[in-house]
């Protein structure tokens, strides 16, 4: 039986489909889907081959280019000829750099005019107004501020049990409805800050109350 070898396209040294286990017993390197396109002895010359590199591999002198952030010399590695001619940066940090950029003494104005640009209608995402018009606003800013003034203005602890509280445990609780006075929704002196166990004792006595 003749053993099956083919010649590396690489390095042109012959290389075979059997090999000699622990045991001494021979087996197949490839399968014979796989030796049908075998074209390397080995992982280095496969390497070799696809990153476009000749003879020993080593990099040539014009595989080299300058950083544009932080301007340090990086070598081309395992990038292909596509990804190496468009190359500007040394790593992934230098590239958010780049795109963060220099700040802008209008960034401010410059946020808020991207926002009204992908709001509502304009936004790639917009379904029709699913969202409810009441989590809309526990979400807003205007919200989000009053809660942090209240958190602030208790301590981060709660009001009930006297509990320090984490940002997992705490909830800023409307004393009177957020849904009966909207008047009142961003008043500081109608919230109080409770941990979520005392939150739902007392939402759990106002449902029962207001339930028939």
């Amino acid at each position: 039986m003749e053993t099956p070898t083919k010649l590396c396209m690489v390095c042109g040294n012959p290389f075979f489909n059997l090999r000699l286990n622990n045991k001494g017993q021979r087996i197949r390197k490839y399968t014979k889907e796989r030796w049908k396109y075998a074209r390397f002895c080995s992982r280095s010359c496969s390497s070799k081959h696809h990153s476009n590199r000749k003879g020993t591999g080593e990099q040539k002198a014009h595989w080299k280019k300058i950083c544009s952030v932080c301007g340090s010399t990086f070598k081309r590695g395992r990038r292909t000829d596509n990804q190496w001619a468009i190359a500007k940066y040394c790593s992934v940090k230098c590239l958010i750099k780049s795109k963060i950029g220099v700040p802008r003494p209008d960034a401010a104005k410059y946020l808020i005019k991207n926002r009204l640009r992908h709001k509502g209608k304009k936004h790639w995402n917009w379904k029709g107004g699913v969202t409810p018009y009441y989590y809309r606003l526990r979400q807003s800013a205007r919200y989000i501020s009053w809660r942090n003034k209240v958190y602030k203005r208790d301590k981060w602890t709660c009001r009930k049990c006297g509990k320090k509280c984490r940002s997992e445990t705490i909830v800023a609780h409307h004393k009177k409805s957020f849904h009966y006075f909207p008047k009142l929704r961003y008043n500081i002196s109608n919230g109080i800050t409770l941990c979520r166990s005392c939150h739902k004792k007392i939402h759990r006595r106002i449902g029962n109350k207001t339930r028939f």
